[in-house]
């Protein structure tokens, strides 16, 4: 997906649904192996692709959680708070 959302004319799916996932993962962080994540995993793809979602808590560590990352908090409050 790349880019961001917001400049596009009309968001797409598949740009709306990453967002909610974004929004999950601040929200209450989902596990990698999560009925959501099952469930939504191109959603899931895409946001971790944009750099809006991870699973490392930092540089070197990775988890089994996705959060949300300060890119992603940012594209998720102009999204929604606009």
């Amino acid at each position: 997906m790349g880019g961001d959302p917001l400049t596009m004319k009309a968001p797409t799916k598949q740009a709306k649904d990453a967002l909610d996932a974004v929004y999950k993962a601040w929200i209450k962080p989902f596990t990698t192996k999560s009925n959501y994540a099952r469930n939504h995993a191109d959603a899931v793809a895409d946001a971790s692709l944009g750099g809006w979602i991870t699973t490392r808590t930092n540089e070197r560590t990775p988890s089994n959680r996705w959060r949300v990352t300060p890119h992603g908090l940012t594209i998720l409050f102009k999204a929604r708070f606009k």
